[in-house]
């Protein structure tokens, strides 16, 4: 296919009616209102084939998408840091939901019921002016009751509760990074009925004298053993705070690990010289490596919080790699969605039990795919066939034959009849080259037709 050719079709391909594609979207904006409808097939498609299990992560992914559009967002130290933000809830690499993010508080990501203005709070003592960083603080509630207590979050942390709230009604155990972590998401992730394991930053409300211990680590001064593990409940006794020194002092919140579970698993020696890791360093001593008991909820986390990273990694490998400057729908359609497509069968079919035998490499089942499509299709194509000139639905007793020469390259010409297919001529078979014969030429030294 020429290139030409390839920029006319992937020009007018799309994905929905350009007439009337915003058609209940109408709160998105207009690059999401394109691929909003395909995109929501997708999911409830995935949960129809696949029946979620219990352990689930979210996180963000990126989209690439290097042109001009408001919805771009830049997250610096990335593999694709500039393009279209997406927070998933995925499993097994298999993407199950997903919500567009849109820059700007103002909005907040999609689907999520901002806090009225009635019920926010009012700062004691001198107003504070208002700035972009206030506006992105806004306190954004969910729909959560217990106790007649509503449990506010702001704009990030509801994106959790957004997306497992679109899932099918069952008990998750949800595992977040610290961008996400915090007492207040867990209670309401708890309210609903689900468990939550995730890492905490030292601002995110935690114990104060976990924050201060954290502090000190950083000067190697924390006060806490190699492997020591240290576990505070909140007031309420609903969210276990832990510490636990590794390489460095990491904090965690759950709602579902007591702290103090322990399990075993190989470690390697640190290559590190830092303060922090100077208590490693002095356990395994001169060995490389040892097999030692880790806490259950680090081991557990390291285990599950993966999921949205392999479908984004298994997406990486066989993806477009051209960036997209123009046409931010296509971006998202050909770059995420096409590509959420096709990691999803393929891992569905790999972890389920297919009629067939499984396919363990990726660029193998996509051959399979497109060569299905094109069984299934080739006989329906209205398009020209091999060896076949001009024009096929004009009758033949309307062609105006033109007399062009003896030589001339017209069909017609040399006896071929319209719709009839003929075959190329085939090549001379190759011959002795004789050294005593001369090229036929003129006295000018130009060759000549024999």
């Amino acid at each position: 296919m020429t290139y030409d050719r390839f920029q006319i079709l992937y020009r007018h391909v799309r994905v929905f009616d350009h007439t009337e594609f915003a058609n209940g979207y109408e709160n998105l904006p207009t690059v999401f209102q394109c691929v909003e409808s395909w995109s929501q097939h997708l999911q409830h498609a995935t949960t129809e084939l696949c029946e979620p299990g219990s352990h689930l992560a979210v996180d963000e992914a990126m989209i690439r998408y290097t042109g001009r559009n408001k919805q771009v967002t830049r997250v610096p130290n990335k593999p694709v840091d500039t393009g279209f933000k997406v927070w998933i809830a995925a499993q097994l690499g298999i993407f199950m939901r997903w919500i567009w993010h849109q820059p700007g508080a103002r909005y907040g990501p999609v689907g999520v019921q901002k806090k009225p203005a009635s019920q926010k709070k009012k700062t004691k003592g001198k107003v504070k002016a208002s700035s972009k960083t206030d506006k992105a603080e806004d306190v954004i509630y969910v729909a959560t009751e217990a106790e007649a207590k509503i449990v506010a979050l702001n704009s990030t942390q509801s994106v959790v509760v957004a997306l497992i709230n679109l899932l099918p009604i069952s008990t998750y155990h949800v595992f977040v990074d610290n961008l996400f972590s915090s007492p207040d998401l867990f209670r309401s992730l708890r309210q609903h009925g689900h468990g939550a394991t995730g890492t905490a930053r030292s601002n995110c409300g935690i114990y104060n004298g976990l924050v201060e211990a954290k502090r000190a680590d950083k000067a190697g001064k924390s006060g806490f053993q190699f492997n020591e593990i240290k576990v505070i409940p909140t007031a309420d006794n609903q969210v276990n705070q832990v510490a636990w020194k590794d390489n460095a002092l990491v904090l965690f919140l759950s709602t579902v690990f007591a702290g103090d579970e322990r399990t075993e698993r190989w470690r390697r020696r640190p290559s590190t010289k830092t303060s922090t890791a100077r208590p490693i360093r002095r356990f395994f001593g001169s060995e490389p490596a040892k097999l030692i008991s880790i806490p259950t909820i680090a081991a557990s986390y390291n285990d599950e919080m993966n999921h949205v990273d392999r479908g984004d990694q298994r997406r990486s490998y066989l993806g477009y790699d051209h960036p997209m400057r123009r046409g931010a729908w296509q971006a998202i359609a050909w770059t995420f969605l096409l590509d959420v497509v096709l990691v999803n069968s393929f891992l569905l079919q790999l972890h389920g039990q297919p009629a067939w035998n499984r396919y363990t490499n990726q660029k193998k089942w996509r051959e399979c795919l497109y060569n299905e499509v094109f069984k299934a299709f080739h006989s329906e194509s209205q398009s020209r066939q091999l060896f076949r000139a001009g024009d096929e639905f004009t009758p033949a007793t309307q062609h105006k034959h033109v007399r062009r020469g003896k030589r001339s390259n017209c069909h017609a010409c040399q006896g071929l009849q319209l719709g009839r297919p003929r075959s190329r001529s085939s090549r001379r078979p190759l011959e002795p080259v004789s050294r005593n014969k001369r090229r036929c030429q003129t006295v000018w030294g130009v060759s000549s037709v024999m």
